[in-house]
């Protein structure tokens, strides 16, 4: 909670050496840290290994905001993003930056899940999805909404 009183606001750049093709995950990282409520609730929730993403991303923010340099490296949050997602996120290939956020919040998800912990990413990136059903008889059937 102390984080609060030293973090800066405006964080850092995030490197792309030329070849890294950083790019598509430095567009993610840096929209997310910049949701307040997201960056906060990465930073104090608790619980969690080093081996997730949560863990990782909490690493790569806190280097964001407490870093003397003007950019940090993605490339330890890349490699981990790689290694829990199943996909290839490899150092050097480009990717969609959508694929991107799908797998870092759908690993949030699961982390969340597992530490039995209410689902805080569903709660900021979810949406409710609702149905309705007309028939001749002008019955209307409305199901409760769907979260996804």
């Amino acid at each position: 909670i102390y984080l609060y009183l030293y973090m800066s606001v405006e964080g850092v750049g995030l490197l792309n050496p030329p070849g890294a093709n950083h790019c598509f995950i430095n567009a993610i990282v840096q929209s997310l840290w910049h949701i307040k409520n997201f960056r906060n609730e990465i930073f104090v929730s608790q619980g969690r290994n080093s081996q997730t993403i949560m863990s990782s991303l909490e690493s790569l923010f806190i280097e964001m905001s407490f870093t003397d340099s003007d950019t940090v490296s993605p490339a330890p949050f890349r490699k981990k993003l790689t290694q829990t997602s199943g996909q290839q996120f490899d150092d050097g290939k480009m990717a969609d930056a959508l694929e991107v956020f799908e797998s870092i919040l759908s690993r949030l998800e699961e982390t969340t899940q597992e530490n039995n912990k209410l689902n805080t990413i569903k709660k900021m990136f979810g949406i409710y999805l609702y149905e309705k059903s007309f028939c001749e008889c002008h019955f209307l059937y409305s199901p409760l909404p769907t979260r996804i």
